[in-house]
């Protein structure tokens, strides 16, 4: 077996704040944030009773990181809950005390609590992204819950690609043939449509043509020749329906690169943007018509202030 690759979003840059002990925590935390650890875990486990309660992730994550860091009682979560740099770095910004964690391990370990079998759904999924065929494929889509996060303050549970919004670049060579291996891990069934690329029905990716659905739990695998060349994406062309919290309102879609066979066109830099709305509601206008209002906006999934500026020196 072999283990799927992630690229982590690190950048490095100089500081003058103290090294601690725990800051090799800080890739342990971001590879569990490029899994979409959090999204599954609070989707596969029973949420809180509560809207004063914490999401199970909050109690998951840091467990995990503790354990990570060398820590064996709920008592060295709270040298994890004192160090401030780590916790901002790993956005722990809700982290439950040591008891109110050690009560809901105890609540979920119960017979009627559902922890334990929501974590073997966890783990069952973990593996399945971690570990492929030998027989690998071009590309691989895992479509999962996730928590997307546009700024400290707005986060959305929705549904994403590879654990990420928007979705990762998938770059291809005109009329060179590519497999794609596609693992539906939501509770309803799926779809990815190829946009702007000239495909049949069975590859597609359009029900409504009567290309077939990835069921939940399922897995497929699809064989094509991409073209023409261009910048497209790839999207669900499921429905939302009046929950404009789904499907493409909910951030579903990735980038796509159909590179052509010859003549490419020259740049210094290339650069991949994807604007989305986030938070949509239907309101009644003046004169009666409903149309969609939201709540925020973001540039590759980050709002104004909150994402890595597109960077270039002059002339270029």
């Amino acid at each position: 077996m072999r283990a799927s690759q992630t690229v982590l979003p690190f950048k490095l840059a100089a500081s003058d704040e103290s090294l601690t002990a725990h800051a090799g925590l800080a890739l342990f935390g971001e590879y569990l944030r490029a899994m979409g650890i959090t999204g599954l875990i609070n989707h596969e486990l029973p949420g809180a009773g509560s809207t004063a309660g914490y999401d199970p992730s909050a109690h998951i994550s840091p467990l995990v990181l503790m354990l990570a860091g060398g820590g064996r009682t709920l008592e060295d979560l709270r040298v994890l809950r004192r160090d401030d740099g780590l916790r901002c770095v790993l956005r722990l910004d809700e982290m439950p005390s040591s008891d109110a964690s050690g009560d809901w391990m105890r609540r979920m370990g119960a017979k009627e609590g559902g922890g334990l079998a929501g974590l073997q759904r966890a783990n069952r999924c973990v593996f399945r992204r971690l570990l492929r065929d030998d027989e690998r494929s071009d590309f691989t889509l895992d479509i999962a819950p996730y928590l997307f996060e546009a700024s400290p303050k707005h986060r959305y549970p929705t549904i994403a690609y590879n654990g990420q919004v928007p979705g990762p670049l998938l770059r291809m060579k005109q009329g060179r043939e590519i497999s794609i291996d596609i693992h539906n891990h939501s509770a309803d069934a799926e779809i990815v449509h190829w946009h702007g690329l000239f495909l049949p029905v069975a590859t597609d990716g359009a029900m409504e043509e009567g290309s077939p659905m990835i069921a939940p739990g399922a897995s497929t695998r699809i064989t094509f020749v991409p073209d023409p060349a261009g910048f497209r994406w790839f999207h669900t062309h499921t429905s939302a329906g009046n929950d404009l919290r789904k499907a493409q309102f909910g951030g579903e879609h990735g980038f796509l690169l159909i590179e052509p066979q010859e003549n490419p066109a020259p740049y210094d830099h290339e650069v991949f943007l994807a604007l989305h709305d986030w938070g949509g509601r239907m309101m009644t206008g003046a004169d009666g018509s409903a149309m969609p209002v939201y709540d925020v906006s973001t540039i590759n999934g980050k709002m104004l202030g909150f994402g890595e500026p597109v960077r270039v020196k002059q002339g270029e």
